[in-house]
């Protein structure tokens, strides 16, 4: 199916360009970088050209972005200067051979929907880790865990997510069998204590403020916490080493 719609694209810095200029059959993210000027970055992808209303692209182009936000933040180095890009914003809709201005004007209200045209199945000519990207997105048209891990790193690294896909990581792990989490942690070297350190500190009030999973509950201050950075690198490991044991992709 030929793509039909391309978007304009906001980064915020250079992570987003590091893992640019891909091309899969899901996908496709082209940034051209010239001297002094700021790179123009574009997206598409056939799973849109079956659909015509410029909201329902909007919503779905939304998601398919979001999956590559979050394969992007998964594989990501975190640093001390670490700024959280996973939002990366989709700005402008054209009808790519007229390319007509077609973006929504309420597209600030558009929610996601589901990424995937059911006519483009899955395609096993890119069923090969050596495109990463490219293999994860198409692996997860057919496993629901997958698809919502990878779209909940695609909302971002800050605490109350951070939670959230560690809820799903150990929802998903139980159902696989009693102890796959216990492995899970074993193969990415953190413990039952390093969790307690990491639900304690985004739990508490007192240590996070606002920005806590909870409101003041009168608790103090547990013994062990973890900063922001060391609870990313926590629970993205963790989120590897499951993609690992699950789907055998490093």
């Amino acid at each position: 199916m030929e793509n039909k719609y391309i978007f304009t694209v906001f980064y915020q810095n250079s992570k987003f360009l590091a893992h640019s200029n891909l091309y899969g059959h899901d996908i496709c993210i082209v940034c051209d970088e010239e001297d002094d000027r700021p790179p123009n970055c574009l997206f598409t992808s056939p799973h849109l050209s079956s659909l015509n209303n410029p909201e329902e692209i909007w919503a779905r182009a939304l998601t398919l972005l979001s999956l590559y936000n979050g394969i992007a933040n998964l594989y990501c180095t975190i640093n001390d200067d670490y700024d959280d890009t996973s939002n990366q914003k989709l700005v402008k809709m054209f009808i790519w051979n007229k390319f007509v201005d077609i973006t929504p004007p309420n597209k600030f209200d558009i929610a996601q929907s589901y990424p995937f045209d059911d006519a483009l199945v899955l395609d096993t000519t890119f069923l090969s880790i050596k495109n990463r990207f490219a293999y994860l997105i198409n692996l997860s048209k057919t496993e629901n865990d997958l698809l919502h891990i990878l779209l909940q790193l695609g909302n971002g690294l800050e605490w109350t997510n951070l939670y959230s896909i560690f809820d799903s990581i150990r929802t998903y792990s139980k159902k696989i069998n009693k102890d796959y989490f216990k492995n899970i942690l074993a193969d990415s070297g953190y413990s039952e204590t390093d969790i307690h350190a990491f639900t304690g500190t985004v739990n508490n009030y007192g240590v996070l403020g606002v920005k806590a999973r909870h409101g003041q509950l009168g608790f103090g201050i547990p013994q062990k916490t973890l900063n922001l950075k060391k609870s990313q690198i926590l629970i993205l490991s963790i989120c590897k080493s499951y993609i690992k044991l699950t789907y055998s992709v490093e």
